[in-house]
């Protein structure tokens, strides 16, 4: 079992499309690759409303890889 821990950083006025973008194929590719994302927070003491967390499960090291190499690339202009 392997967890990951991914902060980022969307740029003003692109969380909803972020979001979207999350919850569906960004969601999806983990998913068909046999991770769960745990949580999405957002709001956390000291940081920015623009700042995000997600933990991810994967089952091992090489579903974690397949992942990293599906991330659609579309979401990339979403963040800083």
């Amino acid at each position: 079992m392997l967890y990951e821990e991914r902060t980022t950083q969307v740029k003003r006025g692109a969380m909803p499309e972020y979001m979207r973008s999350t919850r569906g194929e960004g969601r999806a590719a983990v998913h068909d690759n046999g991770g769960r994302v745990t949580c999405i927070m957002a709001g956390l003491i000291g940081s920015p409303a623009t700042k995000l967390m997600q933990v991810t499960r994967y089952p091992d090291a090489q579903a974690w890889q397949r992942v990293q190499a599906g991330v659609p690339a579309r979401r990339a202009e979403l963040v800083e």
